[in-house]
């Protein structure tokens, strides 16, 4: 467990991070990161005023841990680049509760929000300089719960691992990082993940001993999530990265060619968007004009937004185009079906207004899903005329 504390599952090389910085982390081995989140604000969600604040775009199961609390869940803008906006958050912070609702925890992505864009060091430091500012003018706890899953594929290379950052900049803040191996080791479903918690020992000091005996109270009596198999494997494939320069090489290897590979075809798929009639962005990708109008920095992931112009003229914003889409795909002979999803469905329903309606495609790694799904998109493109 005194390994885990410092090793960021976005970066293979972190196995080497010094024992002595990462000693007051608090970690625990979580079914996924989906647990993990449940699980950071279970101490934190106590009463029907409880309110958790997530910037526009957040993850499903960001929603679904609020949710299942039978929290309130409030939200913050994105700049047009896409990253989570810390001047919107600061004022959201500071608004009078409204009827009687209280901000407890502040989710926020470090890279590849559902929109992809890759906050920098200084964005984070700023969030966490935010929250942490508001809890101690507030003299109570707002706890800042990162995920930071996708680290693995920013584009330098230098995943991000925001306990070390608020180490290094000795923040105060009550600072939670949901952490896992789906994205960056491409294991999803093996259920491997940890909450990490770094809450400096002097600020409000009842709180964080109340926070983390809550934790215990809640993992201890049932065990918790028991370690099966495939997470106890990780742990060991941790340890040998620190006997085996060979493996850590081999690893390093295998992320950046993947990282590599996802980021490049990303940057084509976008600017072959561009070129349909009748499709349109996400406008973060756009907001720069680098690189013929895709900014890359916003690709920072392995999936990108879209719509298609005639279906937003006809319904409105609130409209799922999946639907549409997929059934010319499954009418039409020769047009190949493609997995996507509504992007509404990483918006609080409220928020789905502000935005044009958006298809999520995700998971397009090769040279041949990558051309079949141009081609669908394109034919249905001219379908709509």
């Amino acid at each position: 467990m005194e390994d885990l504390k410092r090793i960021n599952f976005s970066n293979p090389e972190s196995v080497y991070n010094d024992h002595e910085k990462f000693k007051d982390v608090k970690v625990y081995v979580t079914a996924g990161g989906s647990y993990a989140a449940e699980f950071a604000l279970g101490p934190a969600i106590l009463a029907p005023e409880d309110t958790v604040l997530v910037h526009d775009w957040t993850y499903i199961i960001h929603l679904g841990a609020a949710y299942f609390r039978n929290a309130h869940v409030e939200s913050y803008e994105c700049r047009s680049d896409g990253k989570p906006d810390t001047d919107d958050l600061r004022k959201v912070l500071s608004i009078d509760p409204r009827l009687g609702r209280v901000i407890q925890a502040v989710i926020f992505t470090s890279i590849g929000n559902p929109v992809g864009a890759a906050m920098a060091r200084e964005d984070i430091v700023d969030h966490l300089k935010a929250i942490g500012n508001q809890s101690e003018k507030e003299g109570r706890p707002i706890i800042a719960a990162v995920d930071p899953a996708y680290e693995g594929f920013r584009r330098n290379g230098n995943p991000l691992d925001p306990i070390e950052i608020a180490i290094e900049e000795e923040l105060t803040v009550p600072l939670v990082v949901m952490d896992t191996t789906s994205k960056g080791y491409g294991t999803c479903g093996y259920r491997m993940g940890k909450l990490a918690v770094y809450w400096p020992k002097k600020f409000l000091t009842n709180y964080r001993t109340d926070y983390l005996t809550a934790l215990e109270n809640k993992l201890l009596p049932t065990l918790g999530v028991v370690a099966v198999p495939i997470q106890m494997a990780y742990y060991n494939f941790f340890q040998k990265l620190k006997e085996d320069k060979d493996l850590m090489k081999e690893t390093i290897e295998f992320f950046t060619a993947r990282r590599e590979r996802i980021n490049k075809n990303l940057v084509y798929i976008a600017e072959e968007l561009r070129k349909i009639p009748g499709v349109y962005l996400a406008k973060y990708y756009d907001h720069a004009g680098e690189n013929g109008g895709i900014d890359p920095n916003t690709l920072s992931s392995f999936y990108i937004l879209f719509g298609f112009t005639k279906l937003l003229e006809r319904y409105g914003s609130a409209h799922n185009q999946v639907v549409d889409f997929g059934e010319f795909a499954l009418s039409v002979p020769g047009v190949p079906i493609i997995n996507c999803v509504p992007a509404q469905a990483f918006l609080p329903e409220k928020r789905w207004a502000k935005h044009p309606a958006l298809i999520r495609i995700t998971g397009l790694t090769n040279k041949e899903e990558t051309e079949s799904f141009l081609g669908a998109v394109k034919a249905y493109a001219e379908h709509l005329g």
